[in-house]
């Protein structure tokens, strides 16, 4: 039941509709209660979609990455999302804390692509995986976070027996089987490249670039921390999160002092 007031008035509308189409109208009324600025990031389940929070952000967001490590997949992005190609995907790995999840975000907030995570359970068999991709909606980004806790190789690692599907079933549903996957932004993050089958990292038909995010280079760490020699020197192969940790320390001791 929709409710609306015009002069004072309540005004009441019945919507019917088959309850198996129960996903699609709570996505569609879903994407009408985000408020400007905010972009929703969903679950994506064999029974639909499910709402995890979202990001906000009006302002288009900085993005601390090493110079030439990203250019090239944004420019493939905004070739997607003016429908000069269907759909490109990005593998991402290298280790913890230098920037995955903040590339993510900032092609999400940037670009106001809500995100859809892909959550895999042991319970799920080979036709549950096939639904849940049935339900990725186009103009969005998939995300498959931390993939290697998942998988090494092909060898399943979830705490389970009796894995029901099959790793070729994440493969038949990337390549398309069951959606043509328009305006989709495919993005994996994992932090051991050597654990992603070749499957993945080798065909660029599922994942078109492999990307190593590496510790922040000094013109990223000028940007954070100023250009102090000592402090640029000290900071020389630290993570992209501790950089940012050590910046908070020097100005909340800016601020006590």
């Amino acid at each position: 039941m929709l409710t609306a007031g015009w002069k004072h008035k309540e005004t009441y509308s019945m919507v019917y509709f088959f309850r198996w189409s129960r996903s699609s109208i709570d996505s569609m009324l879903e994407s009408r209660l985000v408020s400007e600025g905010e972009i929703p990031v969903s679950a994506l389940l064999p029974s639909g979609t499910e709402r995890l929070g979202e990001l906000v952000g009006i302002d288009i967001p900085q993005v601390y990455l090493n110079p030439g490590s990203f250019e090239d997949m944004e420019s493939d992005i905004v070739r997607v999302l003016n429908q000069e190609i269907r759909k490109t995907s990005c593998l991402l790995y290298g280790p913890p804390g230098n920037g995955k999840s903040q590339f993510v975000k900032y092609i999400s907030l940037k670009y106001s692509l809500p995100i859809f995570l892909v959550y895999l359970n042991s319970e799920y068999d080979n036709f549950d995986v096939s639904k849940l991709f049935s339900h990725i909606p186009n103009r969005s980004i998939v995300l498959f976070e931390d993939f290697d806790s998942y998988f090494d190789g092909r060898a399943c690692l979830m705490q389970n027996d009796k894995i029901r599907f099959t790793f070729d079933s994440i493969l038949n549903s990337l390549d398309g089987v069951h959606n043509d996957y328009r305006e989709c932004v495919f993005m994996m993050t994992v932090n051991d490249i050597s654990k992603v089958d070749v499957a993945l990292k080798t065909r660029p038909s599922r994942f078109k670039f492999v990307r190593e995010f590496l510790n922040p280079d000094i013109s990223v760490r000028e940007r954070i921390l100023g250009n102090d020699p000592e402090i640029l020197k000290k900071t020389e192969g630290m993570s992209l999160d501790g950089v940012f940790s050590l910046c908070d320390s020097m100005k909340a001791k800016s601020i006590n002092s």
